[in-house]
């Protein structure tokens, strides 16, 4: 079983899953080895968007419906699967589950592919849900409207947000930027030279330029 180390403590992945789920949001009665932050907008939204959003889900997790927008608190923000064009037939069903939990890098990908004027972001966020709060590394898409405003877009957590609150409220410190057109061109390359099995989406997006650059010195050596 995979253990966790939180707080200085060993924590195994049962014990955490017994811990962070929605039974837990109003019990304040926390084991003394590992601290849940409740207060945070993010641990709340997170179970709101496990399933498709109701009058009745909004009235559990004190929600409320603003036209197109959820508001928690001042966090206003759209859940991601509800204007997604399924075209799998589990892509939806993911976002709507805790099996999106681990896929940020996948998801974004996925997302950065198919959408102009948009760019993947790997930065080192602080987890939210746990005190003292640990450092992560996270991917996620921003994407721009005809406006030229800035949203997030986070399969991880399944919303939409402007980009200002999202920063804000993981305290995310940006480490790379992949714009669509280079992710395309990239993936265009690596699919032409049946490369995509041998290269991780993990290792893609968080080093780019040297796995494009030992990509080409690899072809020129074919050549």
């Amino acid at each position: 079983m995979k253990e966790w180390i939180i707080n200085n403590t060993t924590l195994t992945e049962e014990k955490y899953d017994s811990l962070i789920n929605a039974t837990t949001l109003n019990n304040k009665k926390i084991e003394a080895d590992v601290k849940v932050n409740f207060e945070h907008p993010f641990y709340r939204i997170y179970y709101f968007t496990l399933k498709k959003p109701s009058k009745l889900r909004c009235l559990f997790y004190n929600i409320k419906k603003d036209g197109k927008y959820y508001l928690y608190k001042d966090v206003k923000f759209r859940v991601l699967a509800d204007i997604i064009v399924d075209k799998k037939s589990s892509y939806k069903k993911e976002l709507y589950s805790q099996t999106r939990l681990g896929t940020c890098y996948s998801k974004s990908l996925d997302l950065g592919f198919n959408l102009e004027n948009s760019y993947i972001i790997i930065a080192m966020c602080d987890e939210p849900f746990i005190i003292p709060t640990k450092p992560f590394l996270h991917a996620f898409v921003c994407l721009k409207d005809k406006d030229g405003k800035e949203y997030i877009l986070d399969g991880t957590l399944n919303i939409i947000i402007e980009k200002e609150q999202y920063i804000k409220l993981y305290n995310a410190r940006i480490i790379t930027k992949l714009d669509s057109k280079k992710v395309k061109s990239d993936i265009n390359l690596f699919k032409s030279n049946n490369l995509g099995k041998s290269i991780s989406v993990h290792e893609y997006l968080c080093f780019p330029d040297e796995v494009i650059e030992g990509v080409k010195k690899s072809l020129n050596k074919k050549i």
